[in-house]
């Protein structure tokens, strides 16, 4: 979320387009995987044109107002690279079958969200939030979220941790389109350019 909060989606978007190239590296280094072959190795040279590309516009078009800050999209890329990595070692080393590897990953996040939203101020439990539509939206999410539980790890566990990251990445393709059709901050045309050049790549 900080990524967000400092960065606007297209960018987060093309960090993120990179990650596989950082996950292909720990799954040769980590996971015993071969190096990529020279079609792939192709695709994630697509990936690092289009982003050396997107920066490039980004810092040209910022330079008139404020120098853009990676720092947080640069955080995040490195976060989801071992995350993705640490996901595949654990599937493969574990044997845990999908309803135990999708319970114990909320169980575990439990924790750290109680911890975030007492740290944050969020955990006001007034009874005025409780409206039978704000029940109903929460238990929508919940069934929804333990869906997406279900299908990534599925998914994780039939494929490398770089082709699951390059799932991952192939998925932004309507979240850059409801950017650029509901809001104004998002990147220019040749910045868009550079965007999709990380999407192709990864496809």
């Amino acid at each position: 979320m900080q990524a967000l909060r400092f960065a606007n989606v297209d960018t987060v978007i093309v960090f993120r387009s990179a990650t596989p190239i950082v996950v292909s590296c720990m799954d040769f280094l980590f996971l015993g995987r071969e190096l990529p072959s020279p079609r792939s190795l192709g695709a994630l040279g697509i990936i690092i044109m289009g982003s050396l590309w997107y920066v490039y516009c980004d810092e040209s078009r910022a330079s008139k107002e404020e120098a853009p800050d990676y720092t947080w999209p640069i955080v995040y890329t490195c976060v989801i690279a071992i995350e993705m990595t640490y996901g595949k070692l654990l599937i493969r080393d574990l044997k845990l079958n999908l309803t135990t590897t999708v319970f114990v990953t909320n169980a575990l996040a439990l924790v750290p969200m109680v911890c975030l939203g007492l740290l944050r101020g969020e955990m006001d439990l007034q009874a005025a939030y409780f409206t039978p539509y704000a029940v109903a939206m929460l238990a929508l999410s919940c069934i929804v979220s333990s869906c997406i539980g279900y299908s990534s790890w599925g998914c994780r566990s039939i494929i490398s941790a770089t082709s699951f990251t390059i799932v991952g990445v192939l998925n932004k393709i309507s979240t850059i389109l409801l950017n650029i059709a509901i809001w104004d901050k998002h990147a220019n045309a040749l910045g868009t350019i550079g965007l999709l050049l990380c999407l192709g790549g990864g496809a």
